[in-house]
């Protein structure tokens, strides 16, 4: 039998403190999501791979860089987390239409 109890996990992953609070108050309080946060991107994989979130949603420039295609490219690429939905949330216009 399925736990229906349980609430969907949300990776996010950013280091822009006020976009974390706010995605943070919206997602947990107002959703009811579980919401797990991620500020370095060297440790993003990782992360997602243990907590094994239902969705991602990520930066692309994380520390000043476009670190986010890092990210992105390590979770389509494992099989294991291929399968989890992601999106991208980034202002890195310019990078997103390249």
């Amino acid at each position: 039998m399925a736990d229906t109890s349980r609430r969907a996990k949300i990776a996010v992953i950013n280091d822009d403190t006020t976009f974390l609070e706010l995605m943070r108050d919206l997602l947990e309080e107002e959703e009811n999501y579980e919401v797990f946060i991620c500020k370095e991107w060297d440790h993003a994989y990782e992360h997602v791979k243990k907590e094994k979130p239902d969705l991602v949603i990520q930066d692309i420039r994380i520390g000043g860089e476009e670190y986010g295609w890092t990210i992105l490219n390590l979770l389509t690429l494992d099989p294991e987390t291929r399968p989890i939905p992601m999106i991208v949330c980034s202002a890195a216009i310019q990078s997103l239409h390249e």
